[in-house]
């Protein structure tokens, strides 16, 4: 089973890390993890936060139209996320986690 955390890309369409683990041959489970706190210390705009939770809703639906279970939670910051993915990975057994690259420096702090 193949974990795909969705970050900034929010869509089925195009989506690198998506078309990697369906190429895989294995199950898929997408996934997103939201820090809203987060987000407000760093001043994002309500408008960009609407943004994304309607475009969640969106991938959401595109998919279920590809068969592919959508796991979601917030958690307060960013730091939280890999725990949140860990666990998500343990408990599904999955074999791996693909997420598209960030090029932000501090976001590519997360990848490493």
């Amino acid at each position: 089973m193949v974990l795909v955390w969705f970050r900034r890309d929010l869509r089925a369409l195009d989506h690198t890390a998506l078309k990697a683990a369906l190429d895989s041959g294995q199950p898929v489970v997408a996934c997103f993890i939201a820090t809203p706190e987060q987000w407000r210390e760093h001043h994002m705009a309500p408008m960009q936060a609407d943004l994304i939770a309607r475009r969640l809703a969106c991938l959401n639906e595109e998919l279920e139209s590809l068969n592919i279970p959508f796991l979601y939670k917030e958690v307060p910051s960013f730091s939280d996320c890999t725990d949140v993915i860990s666990g998500w990975a343990e408990t599904l057994e999955a074999t791996s986690v693909m997420a598209n690259i960030h090029y932000e420096v501090n976001e590519r702090e997360l990848d490493t």
